[in-house]
């Protein structure tokens, strides 16, 4: 999307998943924890989308996430990591 196609939209960044205090998301923390990022230039769209993915599909199957992903390339680390940052956020999120 071009930026002239956001006018008059609500944009999120990633630096506005973390809490004030600094708190990594569910997903940030997944991405961490699973190592899901290399060279880090992909890593904020991949957050973003799985982070408004998870809110609309809060049990997707790992097809689901694949789809949803696959608007983002990666060109480090052959998407093991991020598939697997991708599953564990969404168990996280499933837990009370």
């Amino acid at each position: 999307m071009l930026a002239v196609q956001a006018d008059g939209h609500e944009v999120t960044t990633v630096e506005a998943l973390a809490s004030a205090d600094g708190e990594l998301s569910i997903v940030q923390q997944a991405f961490r924890d699973a190592h899901g990022l290399q060279c880090g230039f992909c890593t904020p769209g991949f957050v973003v989308t799985l982070t408004s993915f998870l809110r609309d599909h809060p049990e997707p199957t790992d097809d689901e996430i694949r789809s949803a992903l696959s608007g983002n390339l990666c060109r480090c680390t052959g998407y093991q990591g991020i598939l697997k940052a991708a599953r564990l956020a969404a168990d996280a999120g499933r837990r009370p």
